[in-house]
């Protein structure tokens, strides 16, 4: 089998997408104009939504009109499943990729992240933003406990980890308690991933921390000051992109090498996978 590693570069807007068959994840990119990367704010470099306050987008929730059907009636869905999440509280899920239903979330705000463990689909976004489900079809409401905007999550180890604005780290064992962590950084954490019997999350101006349990995190040195906004795991090591085309690798989540990339754009998402 020939290990490949996905790396996507700058794309304009898109949905991030999962799957809960556990074999099969896909991340899609999230991009903002060059004169927002370098404000410590995730709202400032997901996508053209963006510039607007998350509470603009809820009252202006009105005035858009959706000209796809909502239908929450369709026959109940087998694993695996995709699921997207994108702004105003969109959530679309499919069982092929090909057909997607439009679900009610009980959100209007931004949605940017969708992990899955524990038979619970958790997805994540603006302003503290924590919503659950167990088939994707019906979503409920969580108490985070935060305002601060959150921009990814992952699950491993029995755990839900998700982080955002301001170093902020939440940790939940079902996806329905939340419990905020002390993080070490004040710094925007970017992305999320698990390996090696480590969590690493990276983010604003070359941050990265590290935890063994979701719970005690320390922070690391990454040798760059570029913003890191992807993180994966594969073949025994950690890779994460950034800006200006930055590339990590580490072996152990402690010491990080610097990798030529060969361009200068922007890096958002880095993906492992096994192709045969």
């Amino acid at each position: 089998m020939k290990k490949i590693l996905h790396i996507l570069i700058i794309s304009f807007f898109s949905f991030n997408i999962i799957s809960c068959d556990t074999t099969t994840i896909m991340l899609g990119a999230a991009g903002g104009g060059a004169a927002y990367w370098y404000k410590d704010d995730i709202s400032t470099w997901y996508d053209d939504f963006s510039k607007e306050t998350d509470k603009t987008a809820e009252t202006d929730e009105t005035d858009e009109t959706d000209e796809t059907e909502e239908t929450n009636a369709d026959p109940e869905q087998t694993r695996p499943l995709f699921v997207s999440v994108g702004g105003k509280g969109t959530i679309l899920t499919s069982s092929n990729g090909t057909k997607w239903t439009k679900r009610t979330s009980g959100s209007k705000g931004k949605l940017r992240a969708v992990a899955y463990g524990n038979d619970t689909l958790v997805v994540v976004g603006f302003s503290g933003t924590i919503l659950t489900s167990s088939d994707g079809t019906k979503w409920t409401k969580r108490k985070s406990g935060t305002k601060a905007h959150l921009g990814n999550v992952t699950y491993a180890n029995d755990t839900f980890v998700a982080v955002g604005n301001g170093g902020s780290v939440l940790t939940s064992s079902d996806g329905t308690t939340w419990t905020k962590r002390k993080s070490r950084t004040k710094t925007s954490l970017y992305g999320v991933a698990y390996g090696n019997n480590t969590f690493v999350a990276v983010g604003y101006k070359g941050t990265i921390i590290t935890s063994s349990d979701g719970k005690s995190w320390t922070k690391r040195n990454s040798g760059t000051k570029k913003h890191l906004r992807g993180i994966t795991t594969g073949n025994g090591k950690f890779v994460m992109v950034g800006n200006a085309g930055t590339i990590l690798s580490s072996p152990d989540s402690t010491t990080w090498s610097k990798m030529k990339s060969g361009t200068s754009r922007h890096l958002r998402r880095v993906f492992f996978d096994l192709v045969e």
